[in-house]
This record gives C-alpha cells, structure tokens and sequence, in this order.
C-alpha cells in the first residue's frame, strides 16, 4: 500500500535542512544554568503528490536562566518556514503558546495543534515515535482519531472511509530540551523522529471467466479506475465484455469493496452448405456450438435418398445429427438412387349377355395404362389370356360367351423402360332374359346415372343416351338391352 509518512526531526536552530544530524554530538556548553534561547524541529510529510517540509522555529519570549524556565510557564513563540511548497495544506493553529509542567513538574514542554488535509479513500493505520535519545520520549502526538494505545511508542488509528478529502488534525507535545531551548554539559542532542502512516486500503477486482481463459484478479488503491479490462478467449464463442450485477462495464472504480465481474459470450455462428442435387428438404443454413439437431433428408421425385457425405465422412448416412458442442463450418451432399416405377394398368369388372360377340378390341376398350411420367400408353395393353375354369385362351381375339359364367381376364402393359404390370378382372357371362315375373322388376330413377363407372358399356355414346331418355322419362315406356 502506498504511505504517507509525517516525521517530526528535532534539532538546534542553527541546523541546516540538509544536515539534521549537525548537532548529534556531547555538547559541553557555558554551565548547568545556561539556557538557549531559540529551537527547531522538522515536519516532513510524504505522500503521493511529493514531499512536504515545514520547520517549527521557536524562541522563548523572554531570556531566562534554567532555574527559573523550569520554575515558571514561559511564552514560546512558534514560526513555520515551509521549506517546500505547502502540498498537503499544513496549517498550526498556534502563533504563540506557554510552557506546562512535565512529568517532572518542570515548565519544560509546549502543546501544538496542526491540521492537514488527509487525501480522499486515505485512511490512517498508525502513529509511531523514535525514542533514540537518551532522555526518553522528546515529544507525543495525539490524533483526533484513535483506538488505543498499543505502547508507550504506538496508537492504532481508526478512521471511515471518505471518498473526500478531509482536513484531520493531531496534537504535539514538544520537550524543549531536545529541541535546542536548552543544553546540559555532556547531553546528547540527536535527531527524533515521530510520525504517522497514512495508507490507502486496497481492493481487489475479480474476474470470473465463465468457461474462458484465466484472468489475473487487479489489486489497486481504493478510489482508483482500472480503465482497461483485460479480455478472455473461450472456444467457440465470442468475447462481449464482462458484466456488472448483468450489466456490462468497460472500466471499474475501486472504492470500498471488493468487485466481481463475469465475462459474457455469444455463440460463434458456423455456415451449414447444403448440395441436394435437385432434391428439397428444410434445413438450418446455420448453427452454433449450443446447439444439437438432426438434418431433415431430402425428396426428390423418382429417386430414393440413400445418405449425406461431407462433412459426415464418404460414406453415405440417412441420419445425421450434429450435437451440442460442434464447431467449424460443414458441408453436406444428398446422394440418391433412381427409383424406377411400373406402370399404372386401369381395368375392371364387366357384364355381358350370353352369346353377345365381344371381340379382342371390345375387350380393351375402357383398359387404360400410363407410365411413371403420366404418359398415356393404353395402346400397349394386351389380352395375355382368359381363364374360363376349364380351359385357359392364351391367344385371345374374342370372349366366349356360349355359356353363362364368371371368367378371368388376365392385362398386360409395358412401358419405354421394359417395366410390366399386369392386372386381372372378371367378365360376367349372364342370360338375356325377355321376361320377367313382377317380383323380378327393379325400378330405377335418374339418380342411377351418377352410379355408373366411367368404364361400364353404358357410357358408349348411344347406349348412354337411350338411358338417359328413359330415366328422365316420367314413366318407363321402353326397355332396351345390351
């Protein structure tokens, strides 16, 4: 911690400044009863704005032999000379005191009140005295400010924390006898010092890295700034300062406690590029270490997705999660195989009379086929054979319908890519009969029209328009048959 330290040096008047150890010698003087009549001693104080020297020149009013300085109070009179300039507003309040009695009962010491201006966040720790001479303490210095008295050459000093200057004072007992007013033969007269420590408390600002690199703690003197923060680095992230009870700070005071800073980060953001080749699926362009998810797989039409490559490594994966803690820009490939699709065969169920001529074509009107581009190709559709239970046609160019029954028509088609599908159906095979008995009736209206499939032989043109006729009629007047 810095100090400030107040010394008191007692030495003759004839002292130089430069010299104060000019008179640290046995000095056998004019007799028991001779009496000096001028003295001095110094008050230096140092502190952070540079040194400060006053010297205390002080004379006896009036010439007194020993006998009678010690038998009665005396004026002294008291004369700073500031040696240098007066930095720490060094002020003593007395121009001219008496002489009190001593321990001894003897007139031999005066009492002084200074006041100094005491810098702001300083605060006292001790007062110390230097008993170097033979005769004990020279001098006492009282503070306005103390505890207690640890010993005969020590005060512990308490004083509040002030982010102010303030003007303190102290009190000085000054034995006259070490100070030049008066000489006994073979007295040795030595320099004495007396003081006080002014420090500065200390406090420490510390850094949590949160997860970065370590930050050294900065230990200053209260009420100084440290101005530049020192930066901290963590993986994947970047540095936005440090925060302050959550609010972030660029420089910090240090004045009566401690201070705790932590250091805040955003995640950095890395690219994610993508190669779909065609394809399409939703996917982040983007991501951080804190961050955890699985890629969306693409479609594409006519292809099956076999994998990513990349960033993944060669060899294709349908699953691909980046977890949490992740780094660096990454590039993924969509990898694909051709899906080839059948073509698509339309047939149905039909009906026909015993004995009706149903000839090969008859038989394909109404099969449709397209292959996987949606192109028509219902005119490569063929009859691969008729299944009549007994018998099987597999060269088919009509239907035979001598007998009544129910058979199975077997489709083919294939397309440009040599892809076949084939389909079966059933052809009904039933009696034509002319008449019926009343219970064999069944009535239909026009509602029956939008029961009709697309495919049945009844949408052929002029069949589909008698049946229209007769369902819009008002009352059944034909009957038509297939």
């Amino acid at each position: 911690m810095k100090k400030f330290l107040i010394s008191f040096t007692t030495i003759l008047s004839i002292l130089c400044l430069t010299c104060q150890a000019t008179f640290a010698h046995t000095c056998k003087s004019k007799g028991k009863d001779y009496v000096q009549r001028s003295g001095s001693f110094m008050l230096e104080i140092i502190g952070p704005s540079g040194t400060q020297q006053v010297r205390m020149n002080l004379k006896l009013a009036k010439t007194k032999t020993y006998s009678a300085l010690i038998k009665d109070s005396c004026a002294v009179t008291v004369t700073p000379n500031y040696v240098t300039s007066n930095l720490y507003n060094v002020q003593c309040l007395e121009t001219s005191v008496n002489t009190k009695l001593d321990v001894d009962n003897n007139y031999t010491i005066i009492v002084l009140d200074f006041t100094y201006t005491l810098p702001a966040h300083a605060t006292y720790t001790k007062v110390f005295y230097d008993t170097c001479t033979e005769r004990g303490l020279p001098a006492r210095m009282n503070f306005n400010v103390y505890s207690k008295d640890d010993s005969n050459k020590e005060r512990t000093l308490k004083r509040s924390h002030s982010t102010s200057a303030e003007t303190q004072s102290f009190q000085t007992q000054v034995n006259l006898a070490q100070v030049g007013i008066k000489t006994v033969d073979y007295y040795l007269i030595q320099s004495t010092t007396m003081g006080f420590y002014i420090e500065y408390p200390k406090y420490t600002l510390h850094f949590n890295e949160n997860g970065g690199s370590d930050v050294s703690d900065i230990t200053q003197n209260c009420g100084t700034t440290v101005s530049s923060l020192p930066a901290t680095s963590k993986a994947y992230y970047n540095f936005n300062g440090w925060l302050l009870n959550g609010s972030r700070v660029s420089s910090v005071t240090l004045c009566g406690s401690d201070v705790y800073l932590t250091a805040s980060y955003t995640p950095v953001n890395y690219s994610i590029t993508y190669n779909l080749d065609g394809g399409s699926a939703s996917n982040p362009a983007s991501y951080n270490c804190e961050q955890s998810f699985t890629l969306n797989n693409p479609t594409k039409k006519k292809y099956e997705f076999t994998g990513w490559t990349g960033s993944n490594g060669s060899s294709p994966q349908k699953t691909v999660t980046i977890p949490a803690g992740s780094n660096g820009n990454k590039t993924y490939t969509a990898n694909y195989k051709r899906i080839y699709t059948p073509p698509t065969l339309n047939a149905y169920d039909r009906y026909v009379f015993v004995n009706q001529k149903i000839d090969k074509n008859n038989l394909l009107k109404n099969v449709h086929a397209y292959d996987e581009d949606d192109t028509d190709i219902s005119s490569s559709v063929v009859i691969l054979s008729i299944d009549y239970g007994t018998k099987k046609d597999n060269n088919v160019t009509t239907l035979n319908t001598s007998t009544k029954g129910t058979y199975t028509i077997t489709y083919k088609v294939t397309d440009k890519l040599n892809l076949t599908t084939t389909k079966s159906v059933k052809v009904h095979v039933v009696e034509d009969t002319s008449s019926y008995t009343k219970t064999n009736y069944r009535f239909i209206n026009s509602n029956f029209l939008d029961t009709i499939h697309q495919n049945s032989v009844w949408k052929e043109t002029s069949q589909y328009s008698k049946l229209v006729d007769s369902l819009n009629a008002k009352s059944p007047y034909k009957t038509y048959k297939l």
